[in-house]
């Protein structure tokens, strides 16, 4: 247990992941960068918005069952390296909306294709029709996509179609999709009934006029990484690729290498790395190991006894750093939401916003996070431009806490726990408290 715990200790420090012994193995393994693994595809480069996840969930399996390769962009502010290599690409194809991916990207000369609906749950049927109509389905919650989040390895691996809901009704495009081409496929869901409740999946069923258990086609853990364990364990290959499962375009990054390394995708985080290398692979021989998305500082075996923290580190040790970090956090916090509070009933405005006395959804946000002095950054911010925010990171649902903020379309509110939120919700309606329950799909906690 001291051995987990420095590796733990090394890791908040580094702020970067570090590898060594895991738990069921008495030998250290190698775990090699993926970004230095040559792979094909680069001839023909299928462009996705970061923004957008669920269109490069469907355009990924699109992309490489194409021998294309996934690039996921911050469309607005593409890097150089991103704009050599879609320059250098003999293929372009665009996975997306104009409002995502300008018209200027169908300028260049290698452009061939637009793949896009109305909106994502469009955008995923018109994928499926481009990969073929015959094919078995895989059914994602289209805004709650987090357990769902590596679900691309499994499309491509079972030759099955990525297929959008929502988790209040199945939308419009699908339901016509399911109608007309899915009469008796095989179905697969993934993630829990809090993304895919039982009764949008019977409905499913009911559509394509399959019978039997849901649940025996339902693929969920308690959280995205156990149920994207559950997909690897599922596709079976002896390699694995660790990515970080907050930065989901790294994890749908991954998708480019799996056909070349034989490798299934894990998403891990700082305290579960062993738990579920370990899960995957049980008592079984290692495969190799590679990481994306994670900043490697060896890549080499990790000698943790040679670290510069004391061997002796006993439990009442362990309890102190625990607390007093607990307990800085909870204050920043609640600093957090006590600089919003202040602004209750404040009137609505957008033309006003930045004023006192005045706020909308974001500027609320932004006005409570610059008052608790958690950022000096007083660029603006919206409800849609949040998706690039370097202020902010993407979390579950399952990981939500007091102080996160909750998305839905065009509207942001700070989360106060049990059941309600703080939040300027619309005109003529001032600054105050509001139900959380059923109206967020998407969660952002603070950076830092």
């Amino acid at each position: 247990m001291k051995k987990i715990f420095k590796k733990l200790i090394l890791l908040g420090i580094s702020a970067s992941f570090l590898f060594g012994s895991l738990a069921n193995a008495d030998e250290a393994y190698e775990i090699r960068d993926i970004q230095e693994i040559e792979v094909s595809g680069e001839n023909h480069i299928y462009l996705a918005d970061k923004k957008e996840i669920a269109d490069a969930l469907a355009g990924a399996v699109a992309a490489i069952e194409n021998n294309g390769r996934l690039l996921m962009v911050d469309s607005d502010n593409l890097t150089e390296e991103e704009q050599i290599k879609i320059q250098n690409a003999d293929e372009l194809s665009l996975i997306g909306g104009r409002l995502r991916l300008s018209e200027e990207l169908e300028h260049n000369e290698n452009f061939k294709e637009r793949i896009s609906g109305v909106d994502r749950y469009e955008t995923a049927v018109k994928i499926a029709n481009y990969l073929g109509n015959d094919r078995d389905i895989i059914v994602v919650n289209g805004d709650n996509y987090v357990d769902a989040i590596t679900t691309s390895p499994l499309g491509i691996m079972e030759n099955r179609n990525i297929i959008l809901v929502n988790e209040n009704f199945v939308p419009k495009a699908t339901r016509s999709y399911l109608l007309e081409y899915c009469q008796g496929k095989d179905i697969i869901f993934v993630g829990g009934e809090k993304s895919l409740p039982l009764e949008i999946r019977e409905e499913v069923f009911r559509l394509t006029g399959n019978y039997g258990s849901v649940e025996d086609n339902t693929i969920a853990g308690e959280d995205r990484y156990s149920t994207c364990l559950k997909l690897a364990k599922r596709i079976g290959y002896e390699n694995i690729i660790l990515s970080y499962g907050e930065d989901y375009s790294s994890a749908l990054n991954a998708m480019n290498y799996i056909n070349d390394l034989k490798a299934s995708v894990l998403l891990v985080n700082q305290d579960n790395i062993d738990e579920i290398v370990n899960g995957y692979y049980g008592d079984d021989k290692f495969g190799d190991i590679y990481s994306l998305g994670v900043q490697m500082t060896s890549n080499s075996e990790l000698d943790l006894s040679d670290s510069e923290f004391p061997e002796e580190l006993d439990s009442e040790s362990i309890e102190e750093v625990e607390v007093a970090g607990s307990t800085e956090t909870e204050i920043t916090v609640q600093n957090f939401i006590n600089s919003a509070i202040a602004m209750e009933g404040w009137a609505y405005s957008q033309s006003l916003r930045m004023s006192d006395g005045y706020a909308d959804c974001s500027s609320l946000v932004l006005k409570a996070l610059i008052n608790s002095g958690l950022t000096g950054d007083h660029s603006n911010l919206t409800s849609e431009t949040i998706w690039s925010d370097s202020r902010f990171y993407q979390i579950s649902y399952d990981n939500l806490q007091p102080g996160d903020i909750c998305y839905t379309y065009g509207h942001l509110a700070i989360y106060l726990g049990d059941n309600t939120v703080f939040e300027a919700k619309d005109w003529g309606i001032p600054a105050g408290y509001g139900n959380f329950q059923g109206r967020f799909n998407s969660f952002f906690r603070i950076n830092g």
